[in-house]
């Protein structure tokens, strides 16, 4: 999988997925960096076939009214820190990766595990 992870989420994320064979990259590895706005980030994640990976709520909106970006994954753990996050993600991982090979396009990532959305 590609991932695109969005300005509020840690960069330490991208370096987790990169150790779990994911291919990741964070807004900030753009020039744009970590003032990027929404729209750009969705045309770089629909130009780099990457799912972007965020906790604005914004995403959601746009996936449901425009079904855009392709492919998203809402974490909605709150305020989760940085290693509750990780450890969450790499508990549902597997099934998230699975989710998006099989064809889900929204996965939201609760604190009872990961929700797919057609």
């Amino acid at each position: 999988m590609e991932f695109l992870v969005d300005t509020q989420l840690p960069p330490g994320l991208t370096m987790f997925l990169a150790k779990a064979g994911q291919n990741a990259k964070h807004t900030i590895d753009y020039a744009e960096g970590a003032l990027m706005k929404d729209q750009k980030i969705i045309e770089i994640a629909s130009a780099e076939n990457r799912i972007i990976i965020t906790k604005d709520r914004d995403f959601l909106d746009y996936y449901i009214l425009k079904g855009a970006p392709p492919k998203v994954l809402l974490i909605q753990l709150g305020n989760a820190t940085n290693k509750n996050l990780i450890e969450s993600l790499n508990k549902h991982l597997v099934s998230i990766v699975t989710g998006f090979s099989e064809g889900h396009n929204l996965i939201s990532l609760q604190h009872n595990g990961a929700r797919f959305y057609d």
